[in-house]
């Protein structure tokens, strides 16, 4: 596969992973509601597993995508978070198999989705030095922060039931924002590849 195939691979990652990530927060909230939606709420441990456990795997696809298009321009350090990003992925696989021995495994099985989106933060605050995309230099962070930001908070704030379903209308609006700006920034990856290749008609390998 060429770079520019993967490349644009890639950016429909991001947008798959963002329809993953994101399904299972409304759902829960409306649940929380007491509204009936029916067949989707009887499905919702899956819509849990796709946001936790599937989805980091989807957008470390793009995050590739994102090292092979931006990696040369954003730097050594920048290749590196996002070469290392996948990490958090084997963090949740060891969630679901050994920390529920230490009553961890919901703490540690979000990991990969913790690590991936901080990655992408730390990507997005690169970016806005070295303007690697062609527009939005900033859209990977407001990508990436949300989660990891109340994965943070949730771990050292001490909130009784009530407090945090009141809270999570909060946590659907960051999420919201998060989905619409890895939406966007796929969007971005697969017509900037298509507008290189436009530009410099050749094969790459990748």
């Amino acid at each position: 596969m060429n770079n520019p195939n993967f490349i644009r691979l890639s950016g429909w990652a991001f947008i798959i992973g963002a329809f993953c990530f994101y399904m299972f927060f409304p759902l829960y909230y409306l649940n929380s509601l007491g509204v009936n939606v029916g067949r989707v709420v009887a499905g919702w441990g899956i819509s849990y597993d796709l946001s936790f456990y599937a989805s980091p795997f989807v957008l470390a696809i793009g995050m590739f995508g994102l090292w092979a298009r931006y990696g040369e321009i954003v730097g050594k350090l920048g290749k590196i978070i996002l070469l290392i990003s996948p990490v958090g992925i084997l963090i949740s696989q060891y969630g679901l198999t050994q920390a529920s021995i230490y009553e961890q495994e919901a703490f540690v099985s979000v990991a990969g989705l913790v690590v991936l989106l901080t990655c992408l933060t730390l990507f997005g605050v690169l970016a806005l030095i070295s303007k690697p995309l062609p527009r939005w230099n900033g859209l990977p962070i407001i990508a990436g922060v949300g989660f990891p930001a109340i994965f943070l908070y949730s771990s050292f704030a001490w909130t009784d039931e009530a407090s945090m379903m009141n809270q999570f209308a909060l946590v659907v609006l960051v999420v919201t924002i998060q989905f619409i700006a890895l939406v966007a920034l796929g969007y971005i990856l697969q017509g900037d590849v298509i507008k290189e290749a436009r530009s410099h008609p050749r094969e790459q390998t990748a």
